[in-house]
């Protein structure tokens, strides 16, 4: 059951992911600048909850310094 659980959560598009689909949709002209970028904003949002441990690696960079 586990190994089931883990594909579905590997077919769940990450919010990169999504920017990526939307940099593309820019791209042919089918969003404005502006929707872009707030799109990015709110993605940019969830890839921060998504990724908690870069908040950490910065914290350790900083700290070596």
């Amino acid at each position: 059951m586990t190994n089931f659980r883990g594909r579905i959560d590997e077919d769940i598009p990450q919010a990169n992911d999504h920017l990526d689909n939307f940099r593309e949709i820019r791209s042919k002209g089918d969003i404005s600048e502006v929707e872009f970028r707030n799109i990015k904003t709110v993605l940019g949002e969830q890839l921060h909850q998504e990724s908690p441990d870069l908040d950490d690696s910065k914290e350790d960079a900083d700290s070596v310094n």
